[in-house]
């Protein structure tokens, strides 16, 4: 279903704190007319785990948001505005009692905060069916309007790839003998996408680079895997685009190409300013409908 209006009706109270040091803090409420668990273990490093369902006391961790059924009401437990500020995590500290722990950076500290600054919204949402909460503007009435006055030209579109499979551990990032991102399977996901209407094949893992993937990881995007033919998109047929155009990193420029089963695809490549026949980096090609 798609919405073209979205109605913000809601009651706000702010409460006026201030301790004997001096510090204030306006504490803002609002209640919108929006209004056994789901979530993912907590981490800070990933969202891309497996949804576990399991009454709500024997949930130790999770990302948000959080989602629960008790009787007859579904709610989800998450945060909107989150802006220059780390994101939270939930953690079991009794029973039915849970903490919210803030995501630290990598020298462990959680926040560098000016003396005055603002949190985000930390969000209750509360339906009486499942679909209340997706259908719930609560997330979207607190976040800031869209700064892009004019949005016609973003289409949202659906996606296949390789890398859940990475994820699950029936295939590598590495060029071993589970390899996913090969030539062989990049081409069987475009002819699935073709089939059912897809819109994008999205290919991880072709380049050189992923064995140190999480740590002081190097990629290389112009040297693809012995098992991944970087140019089977374009191997019938390479065609022109728009004019080049001169940036401060080199030239950028855009064109097309067609594969042996007469799929057209767009890629972009930088050249080197001075001999632009060089290539400094280029991308596997994305098909055209």
């Amino acid at each position: 279903m798609e919405v073209y209006a979205v109605i913000d009706s809601h009651r706000e109270m702010a409460v006026s704190l201030k301790n004997d040091d001096g510090v204030s803090l306006v504490l803002r409420v609002r209640a919108s007319v929006d209004g056994v668990s789901w979530s993912i273990p907590g981490n800070f490093e990933t969202y891309e785990l497996d949804t576990r369902e399991l009454p709500i006391s024997s949930v130790e961790t999770a990302n948000t948001p959080f989602t629960f059924h008790a009787g007859d009401v579904w709610g989800s437990i998450h945060e909107a505005a989150l802006y220059d500020f780390p994101e939270m995590n939930l953690y079991r500290c009794d029973s039915l009692v849970f903490r919210t722990e803030l995501a630290p950076g990598p020298d462990g500290v959680k926040a560098r905060i000016p003396g005055k600054f603002t949190t985000p919204w930390r969000t209750v949402q509360i339906g009486r069916k499942a679909v209340d909460l997706i259908n719930s503007s609560l997330i979207l009435n607190l976040n800031e309007p869209c700064a892009i006055e004019d949005v016609s030209w973003i289409k949202p579109q659906k996606y296949v790839g390789v890398w859940w499979g990475m994820h699950l551990g029936t295939q590598t990032w590495v060029c071993d003998g589970r390899h996913g991102a090969t030539t062989e399977n990049a081409l069987k996901h475009i002819d699935f996408a073709e089939a059912n209407n897809i819109d994008g094949v999205l290919f991880e893992g072709w380049n050189q680079g992923w064995e140190s993937w999480g740590g002081r990881q190097h990629f290389d995007y112009c040297k693809p895997y012995p098992d991944f033919e970087k140019s089977a998109w374009q191997s019938c047929k390479i065609g022109a685009g728009p004019v080049p155009i001169g940036t401060s990193e080199g030239w950028l420029m855009f064109y097309h190409g067609v594969h042996r089963t007469c799929l057209m695809s767009a890629s972009r490549a930088r050249l080197f300013m001075i001999q632009p026949a060089d290539a400094l980096q280029s991308t596997t090609g994305v098909p055209i409908r």
